[in-house]
């Protein structure tokens, strides 16, 4: 022990606290140290000496449970799970997790912090609210929790898929619970945004012909009111969400495609996996049904189409096309259940 200069010897004692030393000597101990780089040293002391008061205690209330110490890579950590989980990808550390190592926890949240902070980032930019960024963070890093409890290993989906839902549904939440001055029931989002696409196509319109092409969208003069109303305070809500629920629910939504000039490359990615799985979903609609909810909700790059428009297409009714467009949503609903 005594050869060991002092920046192992802090090392040393540091991690003493912190690894199940009952197998190991001092000797082997002391080897752990020497072998580290300078590096892996101050690494391993950024992480172990930052201070973690209180356990997680997961209520409803995200924004409060949060606070209390989602920082779940402060907890005492093996050194043979430290060496090995941070090998695994995503899927494996899951597994790892549900199988009851929580260990496997603060490895998911080490390497995920980015996609979460990606999109807490996202949030506080493009919604205003009065949460901190932090907040949002840690409302972030529980929803992906959440994720990695029900997360299906079975069904061949990567996590950063299933979790991003999971990560946006609890930062949301944490707005309308604590940030917004207007409270918004999930179920508008999709509304909210075809009226961003209506503004955004017609800028010269009149506030009478808004409500004229809001209407054939089977939007009336309150409910177009409403919107107004939330978009005003809600200037730079630009995400198209598909949402799968009742407008007085906060049900879940099946993805959000976010346009943002800024995105880095590793959300880009993530967008075309998303996308992709979108598109699993809608194989489970029939050739009619699917090819309707493209035109629809504009999901082939293209403007969004009326239901008038879509009608004249398959030279069916106005009101038969939202039929088959609520049938479609239903299974589409269903299917996203099935999945978590």
């Amino acid at each position: 022990m005594d050869k060991i200069n002092l920046k192992d010897k802090e090392t040393l004692e540091k991690l003493r606290d912190y690894l199940d030393t009952s197998d190991l000597s001092d000797e082997e101990l002391t080897e752990i140290v020497e072998a580290m780089t300078d590096e892996q040293r101050e690494e391993i002391l950024d992480i172990i000496s930052e201070e973690d008061d209180e356990d997680f205690d997961d209520d409803d209330d995200l924004i409060g449970s949060a606070k209390k110490g989602v920082n779940t890579s402060l907890a005492p950590i093996r050194r043979k799970d430290m060496m090995k989980l941070s090998d695994l990808n995503n899927e494996e550390i899951v597994e790892q997790f549900q199988l009851g190592n929580q260990n496997a926890l603060a490895a998911l949240v080490e390497k995920n912090q980015g996609l979460v902070r990606s999109r807490a980032s996202y949030f506080f930019r493009s919604h205003g609210n009065d949460l901190d960024l932090e907040d949002l963070v840690q409302s972030g890093m529980l929803g992906m929790i959440r994720a990695a409890e029900k997360f299906d290993l079975t069904l061949g989906y990567k996590f950063t898929t299933y979790a991003y839902k999971w990560i946006d549904k609890a930062i949301r939440k944490a707005i309308n619970k604590e940030g917004h001055t207007i409270r918004i029931p999930a179920g508008k989002y999709l509304k909210l945004n075809k009226l961003k696409q209506i503004l955004k196509a017609n800028p010269e319109a009149s506030d009478e012909e808004i409500y004229r092409i809001l209407e054939n969208e089977g939007i009336n003069k309150k409910q177009a009111d409403d919107l107004f109303l939330i978009n005003r305070n809600q200037v730079n809500s630009t995400s198209l969400n598909i949402n799968l629920d009742s407008e007085d629910s906060t049900g879940d939504e099946l993805m959000d495609m976010v346009g943002d000039e800024s995105t880095p490359v590793d959300m880009l990615i993530l967008e075309k996996d998303m996308e992709n799985f979108l598109m699993q979903a809608l194989d489970q609609l029939t050739d009619r049904e699917k090819q309707i909810i493209i035109y629809r909700y504009g999901l082939d790059n293209e403007k969004p189409k009326t239901l008038e428009q879509i009608g004249a297409i398959y030279d069916l009714s106005r009101e038969r096309i939202r039929q088959i467009e609520n049938q479609a949503l239903g299974k589409l609903k269903d299917y996203s259940d099935s999945i978590g």
